[in-house]
């Protein structure tokens, strides 16, 4: 589990650093994607990117809050029940 984490961390540090390759990769998972949608999508993947892998309590209240407003959930568990977030930074460091 915490290799497959490390994994996600170097695939989102690798979208806000190397636009030709995602490029490059994205073209390969989506094969009927025309080439200047690719490069349109680049930079917005790159802005929607986290810099961390690392789950932060102010972006889980973000979604909680999202999700309690539209009606998509009536309860959310706290960000502590769920997210272990020290496990998480020691998996990071390998």
């Amino acid at each position: 589990m915490a290799a497959f984490l490390r994994a996600i961390d170097r695939a989102e540090q690798l979208s806000v650093s190397d636009s030709a390759e995602v490029e490059r990769l994205l073209a390969l998972y989506e094969e009927a994607m025309d080439p200047a949608t690719l490069e349109a999508l680049i930079p917005i993947i790159q802005a929607h990117v986290s810099a961390s892998s690392q789950p932060t309590e102010s972006g889980f209240e973000k979604s909680v809050d999202f999700h309690l407003q539209t009606g998509l959930v009536d309860d959310a568990p706290a960000f502590s029940d769920i997210i272990p977030a020290d496990w998480i930074e020691t998996a990071l460091k390998g």
